[in-house]
Parts: structure tokens; sequence; C-alpha cells
């Protein structure tokens, strides 16, 4: 059984033993909101990075090169600048780990592409080491890659790469400002606008602007088809707006929360045999139903007209008795027995 375990999950164990529990209760909170596990407040992807600055591991050329017990140890620093609830341990974590690998990722990217000389807050051995395995072959191919992917031109060829207006705010503080603002929850589609938007109005990105104006257009026809019932805006921004792991364009970690929400929103699966049983079985009904009916019409159709056949044959011997009365063939007019 032991020559079949993999590498990863001891790799994973490593982190399976901290301290969840903050250490000081006086410092400033913070918490964990959205259902990606966003860290507030604002300001910790920058104490993150600082953290990372003070202890540089020799193996971390990228996050997952960094040893689960230097992991570890940067959330044990972490705990030198927050506190939280015990309850939210584990949260604080996993949102803390999250958030750690994409600020490892950034700095080793400015690090890369800013000055050749070393940053301060790497050792000489440790940096010869990074360069030497940034210059392999492979690792500059996978660089180039990655960085033509984050530079394309997503709405087309001259439009430029995505951007935002948003600032280091995160999606999440941003939904929360536009609340207050709105006076009401804001919808999927109010927050694209807010994060790519400039203050004189103008969208700031290529994509925003086509995204906005398709969202615009399916709102307006599906405005005309309820008349005078609301739509879901966060709904039609999900239709327009391909959903990628989870995330929606624009909206960053807010995304998560408004993708969810148009799922819950939509209604249950249906089964598709069954529904088409259903239906025959309510047209076969409707069927006997209107066939009875019609049988029934017409029974009385006939019903009626036999009866005024029957009252014409009547009046019509009424009519020969009582001329042959006036003509002398008869002395008087049969009675019932007649």
């Amino acid at each position: 059984m032991t020559t079949r375990m993999t590498r990863r999950p001891a790799r994973a164990s490593q982190l399976q033993d901290i301290d969840y529990l903050a250490r000081d209760h006086n410092l400033p909170r913070c918490w964990v909101v959205g259902n990606e596990l966003i860290l507030m407040p604002d300001n910790i992807p920058s104490i993150i990075t600082k953290i990372f600055k003070k202890d540089i591991h020799r193996d971390g050329v990228n996050w997952k090169a960094v040893p689960g017990h230097h992991k570890k140890k940067y959330f044990e620093m972490f705990k030198d600048h927050f506190s939280w609830a015990p309850s939210a341990g584990p949260a604080v974590c996993t949102a803390f780990m999250k958030k750690a690998a994409t600020r490892y990722r950034d700095m080793i990217a400015r690090f890369k592409k800013g000055s050749p000389e070393k940053p301060e807050c790497v050792s000489d051995a440790t940096w010869e080491k990074w360069l030497e395995f940034w210059s392999r072959p492979e690792v500059m191919e996978k660089s180039e890659k990655a960085s033509r992917n984050r530079n394309s031109e997503k709405a087309g060829p001259g439009t430029g790469s995505s951007r935002h207006a948003g600032g280091s705010r995160s999606a999440y503080s941003h939904s929360l400002v536009l609340e207050q603002e709105l006076g009401h929850p804001p919808d999927a589609f109010d927050c694209m606008l807010h994060m790519h938007t400039r203050k004189d109005g103008t969208i700031i990105d290529e994509q925003a602007r086509i995204i906005a104006a398709a969202v615009e257009e399916r709102a307006r026809e599906a405005r005309e088809a309820a008349g005078d019932g609301d739509i879901d805006m966060t709904e039609i921004y999900c239709q327009v707006v391909p959903v990628v792991k989870q995330r929606l364009f624009g909206l960053g970690s807010k995304g998560a929360d408004f993708v969810n929400a148009a799922r819950e929103a939509r209604p249950a699966p249906v089964d598709e045999v069954r529904l088409r049983q259903r239906v025959r079985q309510e047209l076969r009904q409707q069927f006997t139903a209107q066939m009875a009916a019609e049988d029934a019409r017409r029974q009385e159709q006939l019903d009626a007209h036999r009866r005024e056949m029957e009252q014409q044959l009547q009046a019509m011997r009424r009519q020969i008795v009582e001329e042959m009365h006036r003509q002398g063939l008869m002395l008087s007019p049969p009675g019932p027995e007649a």
C-alpha cells in the first residue's frame, strides 16, 4: 500500500496541523466574506506581501515551491497583524492561503519584470538560484505563454488587454460601496459597470463596453417580454457573459456570489421523460373529454331534431283531420281512442 502513495497528499498534510487561533485579540479584526472566501479588510493583501518580504525562502521561486512549513510560518506572522473569532480560524487560514498564493505570484512577477538588480528582500544566493531557474528554456516558454494570455486582446485586435477602474479595492468592497450609493444590493451588471467606468462616465475597457451593450440589448428584450413584470439583471448578465471556473468577467472575487445567486434563482431541472408522459396523458384526457362532449352535443341535437319532427307530424295529422272534417268526410274529429 505504501508504494502507491503520491507526494501530493504528503505535501498537503504539511498544512493540516496549523494553529488556527489568533494570538492577540487586541489587534484589528479580520473576517471572511463571500463564496470565494475573501479576506477583509482591503489592506490585507499589502500586509501579506510585506510578510513575504520579511522572510523569503530560497526555494520559493513560486508559491508552489514554498515549503509547507514556511507557508505555516507566514500564517503565524499574519497573526502579528490581525485577530479573528475562534470559530472563524479555519476559514481565515484557508482564505489567507488562497490570497497568499495570488500575492506571492504577483510579487515574483514584479521581481522578474523590474530592475535587473536583486530586490533588497532577497539574498544573493536565493537570487542567483531564481535567475538560473527563470533562464531555463521550458520555464521561459511557459512564462511567455502566460504573458501572452494575460495581454491577449479578448475583444478583438486593436482593443487592448482587459482593464478595470477598481483600483486596489476588492470587488466585494466595491459592491458594499455601491450598495450604499444605490440603497439596495447591486446586481452583477451594476458591479461590472461600477468597476469599469471612469469618473467621466466612459467605460475604460473595450470588452466591458461590448458586454455592456449586449446586456442592455438583452435587458430591453426581457422588459418587452415581461411587460410590467420585473427582470433579473444578474440572470441576464450570466446569460450574456460565459461563466469560467465560477467566475464572471468584470466581477473579480464577487463573481462567484452572483453565479450562485443566478443558479439558485433558476427553476429546478425537469425530468423530460416524465414531462412528456404527463403531457401525453393530459392531452389524451383532454381529447377523451372533448369527444365525450361532442357525442353529448350530437345526441342532444338528434333528440331535439326528433322532437321537432314528432311535433311537425302531429301538426300535420291535426291539419289533415281538420280538413277532412271540414269537407264532411268525418263526423267529428277523432277522440283520444281514434
